[in-house]
């Protein structure tokens, strides 16, 4: 006992000064997602079996089946009060503590456990996981190069030992301003991280338990970054569905270096309902939980069970996707999607890499370069990738025009501001993001009267320096 006390002693001698007051947590267990409200729903759910409950605790009584098997028995342990689920959580949390959570997702799943299985810890256990979490906190903070990942796992193991290791405090500072404020911020303004479905997800769990424990809006601090992922993540899907190991999914269009589409299916809607959960009032966010809500493809393995308890809400209604946007541009990541309807036989447009592809009657073309001068037109919206210097003509079709009539120049060089013409009126300057120029009525730039669905004439050229 006396050598773990001058271990914690050292460890603290070892985190930087840092201003701590600001970085205190003072909630109680449990810190982690499960809020007051979301926390009563899930026991709810279990008092009455329901089906994503049944599905959670037949993968738990069979735990070889789970990809985190502490993640979900310590939820079914927070749910149900499910003793022996929580036991066997402490038992591998224990058994990571003495490899100081050095496997990838050990400090994650140790996190959760030591959090969420508080009333069955005893003080020889609790010691030996603050111990091991905080070896862990402190390698990940002082990492120059600690990608997302490794600092949402870092934030929640030091919020959760907060209280308990007298250097959480210090360490949540710098993992937050240090690696958040300082550049991994930086580096998902400039559509370099987030992007894969696992490091959303990363993001979103950090703005969950920030925003819970420190009262800080990590959306709020930098809202671009995520104001336009809704709607683009339901419309970058192709009209199609793939099997995978969860069941049935809906087939990604953008697969990451590294992934496959069934991993980056089953990713992307565990990472979509953590979205809705942090953000469920937005409309955008409405229309996803009404994406989300299809039964058919519900994630069924032990993968994503756990999190379809977890974070979906049968008592959010949502809203049909086929009553909103059917155009989505993201300028963040660079990427446009369209679609001609919610058939599968429609007619679906992506811009992503810096390229525009085209899925039509079963298969996904690029649009060639001989085509660039063809503007497309949807219901309420058209689409051009014209030359640097091109004129053409554009005329959207009749719809509802729920964002306004637009026009999307796609494929243009970000480092070049352009001048854009539209019919009879002046000369604007415009300077693409991602690529993309946007043309719409704009009464402030002197751009109030143009109708789209009349034919018009669109000239373009690189602005005179």
């Amino acid at each position: 006992m006396v050598a773990r006390l001058l271990l914690s002693l050292f460890l603290l001698g070892c985190v930087p000064l840092w201003p701590q007051a600001e970085y205190r947590v003072y909630n109680e267990h449990p810190r982690i997602w499960l809020e007051q409200d979301r926390l009563g729903r899930l026991q709810r759910d279990s008092e009455r079996d329901t089906a994503s409950w049944g599905r959670l605790a037949d993968l738990v009584a069979d735990p070889g089946r789970l990809r985190e098997p502490a993640f979900a028995q310590a939820l079914v342990f927070q749910a149900s009060g499910d003793e022996a689920a929580g036991r066997a959580a402490i038992d591998w949390a224990l058994d990571a503590a003495q490899r100081r959570f050095s496997q990838p997702g050990d400090l994650r799943q140790g996190s959760l456990v030591f959090d969420w299985c508080q009333p069955l810890l005893i003080p020889d256990e609790r010691l030996r996981l603050v111990e091991g979490l905080a070896t862990a906190i402190e390698s990940v903070a002082a990492s120059a190069d600690a990608n997302l990942l490794e600092v949402r796992d870092g934030l929640l193991a030091a919020i959760a030992v907060s209280g308990e290791w007298p250097g959480a405090e210090a360490a949540t500072g710098q993992l937050l301003v240090d690696h958040w404020d300082d550049r991994l911020l930086l580096a998902m303004k400039a559509g370099e991280a987030a992007d894969r479905a696992d490091e959303l997800q990363a993001a979103l769990e950090i703005a969950h338990v920030v925003r819970h424990n420190l009262d800080r809006d990590l959306w709020a601090d930098s809202p671009q970054v995520f104001r336009d992922v809704a709607m683009t993540r339901i419309l970058s899907y192709l009209p199609e569905e793939i099997e995978t190991p969860e069941g049935r999914a809906r087939r990604p269009s953008v697969v990451p270096a590294g992934s496959d589409a069934a991993t980056e299916a089953i990713a992307g809607r565990i990472a979509e309902m953590t979205l809705v959960a942090f953000d469920s009032s937005s409309q955008s966010s409405q229309f996803l939980q009404g994406w989300l809500r299809s039964d058919a493809h519900t994630l069924r393995g032990g993968y994503g069970a756990p999190y379809e308890f977890l974070w979906i809400n049968p008592y959010l209604p949502g809203l049909s996707p086929r009553s909103g946007p059917q155009a989505a541009y993201d300028p963040i990541r660079g990427r446009f999607f369209a679609r001609s309807g919610w058939d599968a036989d429609g007619l679906w447009l992506g811009f992503f890499d810096g390229a525009l592809v085209r899925y039509a009657g079963g298969t996904l073309d690029p649009v060639e370069p001989d085509n660039r001068g063809e503007a497309i037109a949807f219901p309420g919206f058209a689409i051009a990738l014209p030359e640097e210097t091109a004129r053409f003509d554009a005329q959207i079709l009749p719809g509802e025009p729920r964002r306004g009539q637009r026009v999307y120049l796609l494929g243009l060089n970000d480092d070049v501001r352009y001048e854009v013409r539209i019919g009879k009126f002046r000369w604007l300057d415009y300077q693409p993001q991602g690529g993309v120029i946007v043309l719409a009525n704009s009464p402030e730039r002197g751009l109030g009267d143009v109708d789209f669905h009349e034919s018009q004439t669109i000239r373009i050229r690189p602005a005179k320096r």
